[in-house]
């Protein structure tokens, strides 16, 4: 797993953001297109905002450990809420459950306010984890009413934070 994650670590963050905070390369490859056409307006683009991806690779480290925390964070919840209403279920399944819950709610015609991500996440603790149809229902019932009071939560405090304006304490 280690390796897994630091290949996708490499592929997806360090190689992207070497290639796109270098502003010369996009500015050599804009000398070598028309000017005028999308390729090199694309590329002026990309030249320009260099620097603005550069600074964002700074804050990247930050955001991947609270995102990482906050994933494995979500995780131990759901086994636990799981594992109270009386069903093992291993951290390596629901990574994968969790994994498809993300996929399908990107989906233009599944967001989560469809219910299609849940029902995925039911029909996998359901084939693999043989979790019955009541557990499912009460479970991912209280999956979405814990999630919605954080959602609502998180939105109410950070209006709040906005009616604060800038210069004023950020913190609640």
């Amino acid at each position: 797993m280690a390796i897994t994650f630091g290949a996708a670590m490499v592929v997806l963050v360090v190689i992207p953001l070497f290639v796109l905070t270098r502003d010369k390369l996009f500015l050599r490859l804009a000398e070598r297109t028309r000017e005028g056409a999308l390729l090199h307006r694309v590329v002026l683009l990309m030249a320009r905002t260099a620097g603005e991806i550069r600074r964002l690779g700074t804050v990247i480290p930050a955001a991947l450990v609270i995102t990482v925390l906050a994933t494995c964070g979500d995780l131990v919840f759901v086994i636990l809420l799981w594992g109270a209403l009386g069903y093992q279920v291993g951290f390596a399944l629901f990574a994968v459950i969790q994994c498809a819950h993300g996929i399908t709610s990107i989906l233009p015609f599944a967001p989560n306010a469809t219910g299609i991500p849940y029902l995925v996440v039911a029909s996998l603790l359901y084939e693999f984890a043989g979790v019955p149809e009541a557990a499912l229902a009460a479970g991912m019932g209280l999956t979405v009413a814990i999630g919605g009071v954080v959602f609502w939560t998180s939105f109410g405090l950070g209006v709040l934070s906005l009616r604060r304006g800038p210069g004023r304490s950020q913190h609640v």
